[in-house]
């Protein structure tokens, strides 16, 4: 195993550098609307207000002198606590009645009567509460407009890591796109590391690093794997992903505690990098200088991130090994040239013909059947123009690299194979034979273009996931702004579930069961028995999951609204199987919750159902029954 270089220049992150950057630049300007209570700006805020207020009460004054001070002081109040919380709406609100009674008491007495007092009072506080339940809000719908940010970011990363894999972009830059990506992601607060393994010595080398102290880097590099060696060690033995939340006592940390903790590490997550054919070729592993268990997104993200990697580096061993067998042929053919052949020997078209040293791996034709016959042989009939255009090329002395073509075994089955082609010549110059050596490059090919096709199908799903996205929003409906992006964020949401789903099956699609529970889940917590959910695993194609993902979501939002899941003993029971024809049937059963009736008009739920159900030549069935909705989906899978 050769290890990369430590040095981790990538250019190509620039453009999604400043894309990330721009985004949290703009996300950090929509939060300019709302001040930390506990900061200095608060109190400015505060102050600010205060004094506006008391400005405004005296240009009213000299139109109404009696005129009350209150209303000024309260739409005062309702600003600042909107703006920098309770505190400085309180704090408004005081100052207010103070300076009331200081300036106005004498111009409106009867505005300080205790009636008065008590309605500015009660007044007030109803203010700071509506304002507080504002700033919440808001913040709650910040909160999932950057979720959702990094998810999209996440999306575009990861067709870039893909990209540069098919483009031949160094092992180097590959795996540092990844480990940036994955800090990008949690915002900093994580340093992402790639470890390489030496099938030979067992042991982890530096792959790739951004971040990590290099006295760190220098206690751990070279460790053996083992069952206690840290969680990058142990997770390449154990072939398992291996979480430590407390670097400080866990006992896989033993040997490399105090290395650890002197650089202020204080968990990793490590994830082995498996190969196609199961065997480990390092670990992506994540360092955060606080105690932390990672989330179940976390994980997906990482497990996806380290089947990336694995393609990379597969990709690269690839590359070297290409490289090395192309070493050793020209060893070979420095040496063949140096044997002195009788000059009588020429090339001619008669002299193409199978040798002793044909490659018969591949051919399967044992040496005594093919010694003597035409090389033809081995060349489908289409390709038999190429063997003339090789022996143009040998008979000027020229040599023929890394042709690309296909050959036939001795069954007659197809083969594909890169060809390098040299002449060997005598000591005076003449082209007396020629040499070829054949490797097989099936299997590369195959994962080359396992790879276009996965960037090709991450590209198409991130585009047909945008264009979803942007239907979703032109075409919601609500009657508050609030409302409209809680609606827009919860339909978003169900797509990002099944995209996660599509990313652990490498983009095949997703198990309608996990599909299921995933969507089902935030409404069972605490009671399993609110969903009930019955059916074979079924692996839907993913124009098929993604419609699928939006009726549940649908149907599910509905419910809790109005339905079953509105209610505690209301339940939901969910099923499918398959028609004699192929067709996937879909049952959606609510049972135990209110009474319902069939709406009086179709919503935007139910039209985006029909759409997206018809679209793929299906059909949806509503029955509002009095004890609860009845959906029947039927899909061709």
């Amino acid at each position: 195993m050769i290890f990369p270089p430590r040095n981790l220049e990538c250019p190509g992150l620039g453009a999604a550098l400043a894309m990330q950057n721009s985004e949290t630049d703009t996300l950090a300007k929509s939060t300019i609307l709302t001040v930390d209570p506990r900061s200095a700006k608060a109190v400015l805020v505060a102050i600010g207000c205060t004094v506006a207020a008391l400005a405004a009460r005296w240009a009213i004054g000299y139109m109404g002198p009696g005129v009350s001070p209150f209303p000024v002081f309260l739409a005062s109040t309702l600003v600042a606590a909107a703006w920098a919380g309770i505190p400085a709406g309180a704090c408004v609100a005081t100052l207010g009645f103070l300076l009331s009674w200081l300036f106005f008491s004498s111009s409106s007495p009867g505005t300080f009567s205790p009636a008065g007092i008590a309605l500015y009072t009660l007044s007030a506080t109803a203010v700071i509460w509506v304002a507080e339940r504002y700033r919440t809000l808001l913040q709650r719908l910040e909160s999932k407009d950057l979720a959702f940010r990094r998810q999209l970011s996440f999306i575009q990363e990861e067709n870039d890591a893909l990209a540069q894999i098919a483009s031949d972009v160094s092992l180097t830059q590959t795996l540092g796109k990844l480990t940036q990506t994955i800090e990008r992601y949690c915002e900093g607060r994580a340093v992402a590391t790639v470890m390489l393994l030496d099938p030979d010595s067992g042991r982890l080398g530096l792959g790739v690093t951004s971040r990590l102290p290099e006295a760190f880097i220098t206690a751990i590099e070279g460790e053996k794997i083992g069952p206690a060696a840290g969680s990058c060690g142990t997770a390449a033995y154990r072939r398992h992903p291996v979480y430590v939340s407390d670097i400080e006592t866990d006992p896989l940390w033993a040997d490399y505690r105090h290395a650890a903790l002197q650089h202020g590490l204080l968990s990793c997550w490590s994830v082995p990098i498996i190969s196609k054919v199961d065997t480990v070729l390092g670990t992506f592993a994540i360092y955060h200088r606080e105690k932390r268990e990672p989330a179940e997104e976390e994980k997906q993200i990482v497990a996806v991130l380290a089947r990336i990697a694995a393609l990379a580096i597969e990709h690269e061993n690839d590359k070297l090994e290409r490289r090395r067998g192309e070493e050793l042929l020209n060893d070979w053919l420095q040496l063949c040239s140096r044997v002195k052949m009788p000059s009588s020997a020429r090339i001619s078209t008669a002299s193409s013909t199978v040798g002793t040293t044909a490659p018969n791996g591949f051919s399967a034709i044992p040496p005594k059947e093919a010694i003597g016959k035409p090389i033809t042989i081995l060349i489908p009939e289409e390709r038999l123009q190429e063997e003339a255009d090789i022996l143009r090329c040998l008979r000027s002395g020229q040599h023929v690299e890394h042709f690309e073509t296909v050959r036939r075994r001795k069954n007659g089955t197809p083969i594909e194979i890169s060809v390098a082609i040299s002449p060997v010549k005598n000591s005076a110059g003449e082209v007396i034979g020629a040499s070829k050596t054949a490797r097989d490059i099936t299997e590369r090919k195959r994962r080359d273009e396992q790879i276009v096709v996965l960037a090709r199908e991450a590209e198409h799903r991130s585009k047909n996931l945008l264009a979803t996205v942007q239907a979703t929003v032109r075409l919601t409906q609500a009657d508050t702004a609030a409302d409209l992006k809680e609606a827009i964020a919860g339909r978003i949401q169900a797509l990002a579930h099944v995209h996660a789903l599509f990313a652990e099956t490498k983009w095949a699609g997703a198990d309608l069961k996990n599909l299921v529970a995933r969507e089902l889940s935030p409404y069972c917590r605490g009671d399993e028995k609110r969903a009930v959910i019955e059916g074979a695993s079924a692996m839907l194609q993913p124009d098929a999951a993604q419609a699928i993902a939006v009726c549940l979501h649908e149907l599910a939002t509905n419910a809790a609204k109005y339905g079953a899941l509105s209610v505690r003993d209301g339940r939901v029971h969910v099923d499918w199987s398959n028609a004699t024809d192929g067709r996937l049937i879909f049952h959606w059963l609510e049972v135990g919750g209110p009474s319902v009736a069939e709406p009086t008009r179709r919503g935007f739920g139910m039209q985006v159902m029909e759409r997206m159900i018809l679209s793929l030549n299906g059909e949806v069935g509503l029955d509002w029954r009095p004890e609860g909705l009845a959906c029947e989906i039927v899909l061709d899978v």
